[in-house]
Order: structure tokens, then C-alpha cells, then sequence
């Protein structure tokens, strides 16, 4: 695996995820004024009016469970079971929280917008790393190393490319750039950690790491 290979690989990814950026950009200007637009805006009212309802049942719980506490605390309730209506009410509580944490994982998902601007900070990354690799620009790769560490929107862009977690790739970069100070199975067990040019390129320096040890041990010898 040399350098070079990895380079390829990763225009090949850029230009994927511009070419999904661009499709998605095509597909909201044919439906922007289609009634699947319409659905799609009048689900998220109702997920938004669902969630407002979840909020205030689960207020109303909440004080309803506080008054029976007090209730049985400063109140002789002969013939009401307080502890039955407790565990009832608990368990409505807790069936509403589940129905409202399913609710908002829904919500969570990418809308197209948000994908396209993902696919393109993702391209832009990958045309950052192959312009620092190109240049042998260990600077640039550093740099890049921190922003992903600290570019919210970039550390999402790498998950939902595959890529792995920005901890990883970060860590990846960080490798390749002390490939010459790290221990092998460093480098090794970083591999299993990430996809695609990332794999590719700890793949080079592993390589590299053994072509200087064989050099040093023949120097020596």
C-alpha cells in the first residue's frame, strides 16, 4: 500500500459525498412545492405539539404524586390505597418518558438539509487531508487533527459518513504524524478503529514503521 493509493481513496470519497450533496440539492428543487413537502412539514408540527403535550402530562404527574405524598404524610386516608395509586401513576410516568425519549430519537434523524450540509463539510475534509498529504504538509494535518476534535459539525459529518468516531479519527492523524515514535501494535489496534482512507493511510504508516525498523536493523548490524 503506498501513499499514493491513499490519495486516490480519498478523492474517490470526496467526490462521493459531493455527488450526494448535489442529488440531494436536486431532489428539494423538484419537491419544495410537492405535498410529500407539505407531509413532511405538517409531521414535524405534530411531533413538535407531541412533545409540548408529553411535557405537561409529565408536570401534571409529577404534582399529582407530590399531593398524594402529602396526602398520606399530614392525612388520615382511611380505605384508600395510596400506595397502589402511587405505583399507577408512577408507571403512567414513566410509559410517558418512553413514549417522549422515542418521540425525540425520531426527530434527531438528518433532515435532507442537514445532510446535504454534512456531505459537504465531509468533502471538505477529505480535500483538506489530500491537499496536507499531497504537500506533506504535517502542519495542515495537525491542524486538521484538532478541528476534528473540535468542529461539532464535523465530528457528525465524519459519523454519518462510516468514517468512525472523531475520537478516532483524530487519533488516526495523530498517529500517522508520530508513525516514526509509536509502538506497531499502536498503529494496529488504531486500524480496527476506522473505515475507509483513514484504514488506508494507518495501513501505509504501518508499513513505513516497518520499513525504518528494517533499516535500522540493518544499519546496525
Amino acid at each position: 500500500m503506498m501513499l499514493d493509493d491513499v490519495i486516490k481513496a480519498i478523492e474517490l470519497e470526496r467526490r462521493k459525498f459531493e455527488e450526494r450533496a448535489n442529488i440531494l440539492e436536486e431532489v428539494i428543487d423538484k419537491s419544495s412545492s410537492s405535498i410529500s413537502s407539505k407531509y413532511e412539514e405538517l409531521l414535524r408540527k405534530r411531533r413538535a405539539s407531541f412533545f409540548v403535550y408529553s411535557i405537561l402530562m409529565i408536570g401534571l404527574l409529577v404534582v399529582e404524586i407530590i399531593v398524594l405524598l402529602i396526602i398520606r404524610e399530614k392525612f388520615n386516608v382511611g380505605g384508600i390505597k395510596i400506595s397502589l395509586i402511587l405505583f399507577f401513576l408512577l408507571a403512567i410516568l414513566a410509559f410517558t418518558l418512553l413514549g417522549l425519549i422515542a418521540s425525540r430519537s425520531e426527530s434527531e434523524d438528518y433532515s435532507v438539509e442537514d445532510k446535504i450540509t454534512l456531505y459537504r463539510k465531509l468533502a471538505k475534509f477529505y480535500s483538506k487531508l489530500k491537499e496536507a498529504l499531497e504537500r506533506k504538509d504535517y502542519e495542515k494535518l495537525r491542524e486538521l487533527a484538532d478541528e476534528v476534535l473540535s468542529d461539532p459539525l464535523l465530528g457528525k459529518a465524519i459519523e454519518i459518513g462510516n468514517i468512525g468516531r472523531p475520537e478516532a479519527v483524530a487519533y488516526a492523524l495523530y498517529l500517522y504524524l508520530n508513525r516514526d515514535k509509536v509502538e506497531k501494535f499502536e498503529v494496529e489496534e488504531a486500524i480496527n478503529l476506522v473505515e475507509g482512507p483513514m484504514k488506508l493511510l494507518l495501513k501505509v504508516a504501518l508499513g513505513e514503521e516497518d520499513e525504518d525498523r528494517g533499516n535500522l536493523k540493518g544499519r546496525n548490524e
